[in-house]
């Protein structure tokens, strides 16, 4: 069997058609060099799917190791080393895949959906007037 009978490159999608390919995936391999947002990272952790990503930009802020892989973006045969050891890894073994994917999902829950993020805010705002407002928050979607 060939990488081409086992990887896909599916190009641009929309929005709706990527978050279910997102769910059919086992793992996300993001390995750009210039992702100061990273998103795609979010929804894959959402789908409860462990990330593989440069230790760069914000996918290196937004995954933490609980969730997924950073390769260190050192020189490109390292790089290559290191995606290809972790990809190893995830194929081979179901269980930290798992674990992994549970984790990202919960890392979303706690620091990315709209109530996290307000409380968080809150907490900013009340330390900059000198008191903790987190326990006030709440919101309706």
């Amino acid at each position: 069997m060939k990488i081409a009978d086992r990887v896909k490159f599916f190009g641009g999608l929309p929005r709706e058609k990527t978050l279910e390919t997102i769910a059919q995936c086992h793992v996300l391999v993001h390995p750009s060099l210039h992702e100061s947002g990273g998103f795609v990272c979010l929804e894959a952790m959402a789908a409860g799917r462990p990330v593989i990503c440069l230790n760069l930009g914000g996918p290196a802020v937004q995954v933490p190791s609980t969730a997924g892989f950073l390769v260190p973006a050192s020189n490109l045969t390292q790089t290559v080393e290191a995606f290809s050891k972790v990809m190893l890894t995830l194929a081979t073994d179901r269980d930290l895949r798992e674990q992994m994917g549970e984790a990202g999902r919960k890392h979303v829950r706690e620091n990315y959906v709209w109530e996290a993020k307000a409380k968080q805010l809150a907490k900013v705002y009340g330390d900059y007037c000198g008191r903790d407002k987190t326990d006030s928050v709440t919101t309706t979607a």
